[in-house]
């Protein structure tokens, strides 16, 4: 309850600031008289408000706030008390939007109705049944396409979006809650209930589509990718390469309709309709229409209705003849877009535009005060394009760390020089479509400026990423750290208005500073959930080791949940990387890392064991090429820095039987290494078997001649051996260990049934608290050396 009424007062409040901007909305700044512009006498009076009634109006936007706030999460907690994950449903809704997706087409329904397919009549509409406000439906692009706006109903299983399992995954539940969405459906089947549909938004369908095909017969693949997501908002063909090039560079916001792309289409439909002798009135209701069924058409994300909203105030201030305020403009779109949904505070796309554009409008503000000006001599245009750059940097640096974990160092100059040539690319594209309609030939003359400007983006940023410290991993701020960082940013802001240079770029480096990771006192590890397979990464404030780091079920393991995870941390390298064998559920996301990751690994550790099979030569031939060191790991070697000593159990580097049969039963030649900190001692176990455990509790007992205790005394955390299968982790075992708390890491729903029955009798027997990454997702153990703290990433969620 706690959290709800977190999230409550959060969204009341950032909402009530940003509709004290409301009463602002065409107070615009004085300009230089002209005949034909007025300043505006509400912003005369503003100095002669008084305190009190400013206090009202605050008071009043906070309990508006409130209430918006409340309605939002009344509706969320509604739609999730309903408790549709993972059951049969048939679905009644009015599409509103179709796009596609590789072998899918992928339908977002309105004012849907469900009920049980077991429970209702085929065709029968359910008049009483559960409600939902959207719903996004898979249908394979096989089974025809419904028409926007039509009624239709579907059948199939409906499931919840996945929540993050691990620290830095993306969040798909939150990103779709900020689209009105908690549910989704895979259908297997549908129909039209109705013959009506809306005409406009087929049209601007079809339009979409044959542009979408149009780019393709006239732009290279690449290109053509590239084109679609910038005018159509289309990215399901953008190629992944490209993407994270343009991550990396700082430049991926040129990849998304934006502010950029739509001014560019505003100030070209309504500079067109001036120069024809069209006026203000008639100039600006066409343009805004033309930019609303341009923002239907690329699939009106909150960046696209910020700049609709934006450019249709500019549009109404010149009708009025008032003058036009950037920041006022942005309140507004701001106010109107969260009232909408206050959930959309939370998407990263709208943080980042508004920063941007905020950013933009503080650094317009100053220089109008001449406060950014050093010296005369200095080329205005020059200064005012790096102060607007450096102030957009600096506002979005708390979001892009939160989002990415990571910035592009660079980016401020790549920006310079890239921004301004995009208006060539959309132009180009543009005309490829228009002229593609009636010549290919002539369509790909068009695009061909777009292909060159294209290449020369590619150019530079393969250039920018050979510049040292081109993309810094900082790892991800906690909103305590963002607050305390946009609070710096004011002040920066403030002695730059003030006329204290010196002051304020020391503020601005504070600000910065702020949002760096905490030391790491102590050692933390974390067991990852991996889904089917291991992944555990110990850290200590200097050094990374990651032991295993594979699945079986999680496909992209290495680029969805390992490298997010290690980014989020701040973690730019691993020192060590430790396999305990050679199957996928335990390296396929290292593989990952070390073919094709940003985050480097700087030494490999085999088992010696393995030595002759295939996979190990794979991985060591991969590690030399990345200029990685490689050693082979046995009994009694050693990992070890500080107060952490990390050490190897079993198995012995000797045995040649091992290597022999390593390629048929790898679990056979596991590594189990002892961890230790301090007073603080943990075992972790990778497949090891039923008879592995049998061969090291001989070995330790015969090694410690008589001696009351072995190496496998003292456990105080044991990694369960193989997932929790019940060939492993017998009686005899854990009397010997004794742990007191046991993490099992598994997938959820797995087909081998882990973790078995008899194991977790086995430890429940024996009082040993147990954690579980499929059903609590990570688990993260921290200490000092003497205490223990526990947390895991479901509670967090």
């Amino acid at each position: 309850m706690f959290g709800f009424l977190a999230v409550k007062m959060v969204m009341a409040m950032a909402l009530a600031f940003l509709l004290v901007l409301l009463p602002c909305f065409f107070m615009g700044r004085k300009e230089k008289p002209q005949k034909d512009r007025q300043p505006c006498p509400i912003r005369r009076g503003m100095g002669k408000r008084k305190a009190s009634v400013w206090a009202l109006l605050a008071a009043g936007f906070l309990l508006a706030g409130f209430w918006r706030g409340g309605l939002a999460l009344e509706w969320h907690i509604r739609e999730q008390q309903m408790d549709l994950d993972k059951t049969q449903q048939r679905v009644w809704g009015t599409v509103i939007s179709v796009k596609e997706s590789g072998e899918y087409r992928i339908l977002l329904l309105q004012d849907c109705a469900c009920t049980p397919r077991s429970k209702r009549a085929e065709g029968e509409e359910a008049g009483s049944g559960k409600r939902l406000e959207r719903l996004q439906v898979y249908l394979e692009c096989g089974k025809g396409r419904p028409k926007i706006g039509s009624r239709i109903q579907a059948e199939g299983e409906v499931n919840r979006f996945d929540a993050p399992k691990n620290p830095g995954e993306f969040d798909y539940r939150s990103y779709y809650r900020t689209q009105k969405l908690n549910y989704r459906m895979f259908a297997v089947a549908w129909k039209e209930t109705g013959s009506s549909y809306s005409r406009a938004g087929e049209f601007l369908y079809l339009c979409s589509g044959y542009a979408r095909q149009i780019l393709g017969q006239v732009a290279d693949p690449e290109d053509a990718g590239i084109f679609q997501a910038a005018i159509l908002g289309e990215k399901g063909r953008l190629d992944s390469g490209i993407r994270k090039l343009y991550q990396k560079s700082g430049i991926a916001h040129l990849l998304a309709i934006s502010g950029l792309h739509l001014s560019l289409v505003s100030a070209a439909a309504y500079g067109t309709l001036r120069k024809l002798g069209t006026g203000y009135g008639k100039a600006g209701i066409a343009g805004c229409l033309f930019l609303a069924a341009y923002a239907v058409m690329t699939g009106a994300s909150p960046s696209v209705v910020r700049a609709f909203i934006m450019a249709s105030c500019g549009f109404l201030a010149s009708y009025l003849g008032r003058s036009y305020d950037l920041l006022s403009a942005l309140g507004l779109s701001a106010v109107l877009l969260l009232w909408d949904n206050p959930y959309r505070l939370c998407q990263s796309g709208m943080q980042l535009s508004f920063g941007a554009v905020a950013g933009i409008g503080i650094s317009a503000e100053l220089y109008g005060k001449k406060a950014y000006e050093p010296h005369k001599g200095m080329g205005s245009a020059v200064w005012q394009s790096l102060a607007a750059s450096g102030s957009m940097q600096l506002v979005t640096l708390p979001v892009v760390l939160r989002h990415f974990f990571q910035f592009p160092l660079y980016g401020i100059f790549l920006n310079l020089l890239v921004v301004p040539l995009m208006g060539i690319v959309v132009a180009s594209g543009t005309a490829g479509i228009v002229l593609g309609s009636f010549s290919l030939e002539a369509g790909r003359f068009a695009a061909g400026g777009g292909h060159v400007v294209l290449k020369l983006y590619e150019c530079l940023c393969r250039l920018w990423e050979c510049l040292p410290g081109s993309c810094l991993i900082l790892g991800q701020p906690t909103p305590y750290q963002m607050m305390a960082g946009f609070g710096a940013q004011a002040a920066a802001f403030c002695l730059v208005k003030q006329g204290r240079r010196r002051r304020a770029a020391a503020a601005a480096a504070v600000s910065a500073l702020l949002l760096l990771p905490f030391p790491l006192k102590g050692m933390e590890v974390t067991f990852l959930d991996v889904g089917q397979g291991d992944g555990i990464c110990i850290r200590t404030q200097d050094r990374t080791v990651l032991v295993d780091g594979g699945s079986t079920d999680q496909k992209r393991l290495g680029e969805n949940r390992l490298e997010p995870f290690l980014k989020s941390k701040g973690i730019s390298a691993v020192d060590y990387a430790v396999v305990s064998h050679g199957d996928q559920d335990h390296i396929s996301g290292l593989l990952y890392l070390m073919e094709e990751g940003e985050v480097a690994v700087r030494h490999l550790v085999l088992p010696a064991a393995g030595k002759g099979d295939e996979v190990y030569a794979r991985l060591e031939g991969l590690a030399k090429r990345k200029g990685t060191e490689v050693s082979w790991m046995g009994r009694g070697d050693k990992i070890s820095f500080g107060r952490l000593r990390i050490r190897c159990l079993y198995p012995g580097a000797e045995g040649r039987e091992a290597g022999m049969r390593a390629a048929e039963d790898r679990n056979g030649h596991s590594l189990v290494l002892r961890v230790d900190y301090g007073d603080f001692h943990m075992l972790l176990t990778g497949d090891m078997t039923g008879e592995g455990e049998a061969s090291l509790l001989r070995q330790e007992r015969e090694g410690a001649g008589g001696a009351a205790e072995t190496e496998l005394a003292g456990i105080q955390v044991l990694k369960v051996a193989h997932h929790g299968s019940r060939y492993s982790t017998g009686k005899e075992w854990l009397d010997e260990v004794r742990p007191v708390w046991a993490v099992i890491s598994y997938g959820e729903g797995n087909r081998y049934g882990h973790p078995g029955e008899e194991v977790l009798k086995n430890l429940s027997e024996r009082r040993v608290q147990v954690m579980e990454t499929g059903k609590s997702g990570a688990v993260s153990v921290r200490t000092d050396g003497e205490r223990v703290w526990w947390s895991l990433w479901a509670g967090k969620n």
